[in-house]
């Protein structure tokens, strides 16, 4: 069987692995108080953090952090990394509740903790 021999060994590979969130059922979603919970209006990036984001990918070989998807969208989908961030800085707790922009919710840990 052939291995795939990424530069850097392991720790890279670590890298490129995107994190998934937990997906919130219904019920769990009634269970958790509004004010923990980001919809996607409320966290999305500007069109000006967007340009700069894919700036600094074009420039960069490897993107500066892990990216972060929604475990119920298709992995071609838009990632919430920038969704997750901005809601790990406006919020006082760790997990948070975060909405894509095709309205799924999940649960993510902010790059932090």
């Amino acid at each position: 069987m052939a291995t795939l021999n990424l530069p850097g060994g392991e720790g890279m590979a670590a890298e490129l692995t995107p994190i998934v969130g937990t997906p919130l059922s219904e019920d769990e979603l009634k269970q958790i108080p509004r004010v923990s919970l980001f919809y996607y209006s409320s966290v999305k990036p500007s069109l000006w953090d967007g340009f700069l984001d894919s700036l600094v990918v074009f420039q960069k070989k490897k993107p500066r952090k892990r990216r972060i998807r929604c475990p119920l969208c298709k992995p071609k989908d838009p990632d919430v990394t920038v969704l997750v961030m901005n809601a790990c800085a406006l919020g006082t707790a760790t997990p948070v509740n975060v909405q894509c922009v095709r309205g799924h919710w999940a649960t993510y840990p902010c790059q932090g903790s």
